[in-house]
């Protein structure tokens, strides 16, 4: 097995603003859907944010809009937490907003990370059996 070092995630205080502003947008849809978080606590790791709805695991990444090339976005490892775990890789757009951090997309604010094009969680989910990885989530 080849062992990678990842170093820490800079968190800086918009960052931590924004994930809170985030979170508390998903977590309205999260509960209303039946859908239940694997990872929403800090300091982030390789996703942001992290839920399963159904036979399906989402991973999240934050990204500034206004400032794309701040680091939030780091697409390698977002794609090892989403193939690792044989989920789906979703970005959500940020934008601050008179001191308040909003979603740019509607609904769930979530877009697929790979196409760009919007993505509502719900449409992902089938009945389809999913083959689970050796991926263990951290959450408690």
């Amino acid at each position: 097995m080849t062992e990678y070092e990842i170093a820490p995630f800079e968190m800086p205080p918009e960052f931590e603003n924004c994930w809170y502003a985030a979170g508390r947008h998903l977590n309205l849809r999260v509960r209303d859907s039946g859908a239940f978080w694997l990872r929403a606590e800090l300091p982030v790791f390789r996703e942001h944010l992290s839920f399963a709805l159904g036979n399906q695991l989402f991973f999240i990444q934050l990204f500034n809009v206004d400032d794309p090339t701040n680091g939030w976005w780091q697409p390698t490892r977002l794609k090892m937490a989403v193939k690792d775990a044989n989920g789906i890789g979703c970005l959500m757009l940020m934008k601050l907003l008179d001191g308040v951090w909003k979603p740019v997309e509607p609904g769930w604010g979530l877009i697929d990370m790979d196409s760009r094009l919007p993505l509502i969680p719900a449409e992902k989910v089938t009945e389809e059996r999913i083959l689970m990885t050796s991926w263990v989530s951290t959450a408690e």
